[in-house]
C-alpha cells in the first residue's frame, strides 16, 4: 500500500494526461523511474478503482430535514436504484464530448391546472420549476429541447431572464 501510495504522490508531482503513460516504455523523457519495478499498472488501476475513504460517522447517521422528521436518504431513489438502473433507456449523441446519456421524465399524474395547449412540454417543464423565482434576477440557461420564442417572452414577463439556441422550427 506504500507503494501505491508512494506511485500517487509521484504521479501528482509528475503531469501526464493519462494514467497508463506512466507505465510506458517508449518515451524515456518521462520515465524517471522504472514504474513497472515498483508496480504493475494493471495492479495500480485495480486499487485505484475499489479504494474509497470515508468518514463512518458522517455516512452513518443520515442528515435531518427537521427535528420533527425522520431522517431524509441521500439517494431518493434508494429503494428501485438497482431496477432503474438496469430499465432505463440510454441515449446516444453523435456530436456531444460525452455520446452516452440516460434520458428520462417521470409521470406524476395528470395535473389538469397546468394543462395549456398553447405551452409545449419543455416551456411547461421551465415554467414549473422556476416558480418562487420571480423578479429576482435569475437567468435560465436551457438547452435547445427547452428552448423557445414561448418560453423567453412568459419568463421575461416573470422577470427573469433566459439564455439558449432556438431553432427556428419551435413554437
Amino acid at each position: 500500500m506504500k507503494t501505491f501510495f508512494g506511485i500517487c504522490v509521484a504521479m501528482g508531482i509528475l503531469k501526464l494526461p493519462e494514467i497508463h503513460l506512466y507505465w510506458q516504455r517508449k518515451c524515456s523523457l518521462f520515465q524517471i523511474a522504472d514504474w513497472n519495478q515498483h508496480m504493475n499498472r494493471d495492479s495500480f488501476i485495480a486499487i485505484l478503482r475499489y479504494l474509497k475513504f470515508c468518514d463512518e460517522e458522517v455516512e452513518s447517521q443520515p442528515q435531518q430535514v427537521a427535528p420533527d422528521q425522520p431522517p431524509a436518504h441521500p439517494d431518493k431513489l434508494y429503494k428501485g436504484r438497482h431496477f432503474l438502473d438496469q430499465l432505463l433507456p440510454r441515449q446516444f449523441v453523435a456530436n456531444k464530448p460525452k455520446r452516452f446519456g440516460i434520458k428520462q421524465q417521470i409521470y406524476t399524474g395528470k395535473d389538469v391546472e397546468q394543462r395549456t395547449p398553447e405551452v409545449g412540454l419543455g416551456t411547461r417543464v421551465v415554467l414549473d420549476l422556476t416558480q418562487g423565482y420571480e423578479n429576482q434576477g435569475y437567468i435560465v440557461v436551457t438547452d435547445n429541447f427547452y428552448t423557445s420564442p414561448t418560453l423567453a417572452q412568459k419568463l421575461l414577463q416573470k422577470g427573469i431572464n433566459s439564455l439558449g439556441t432556438v431553432k427556428g422550427n419551435t413554437r
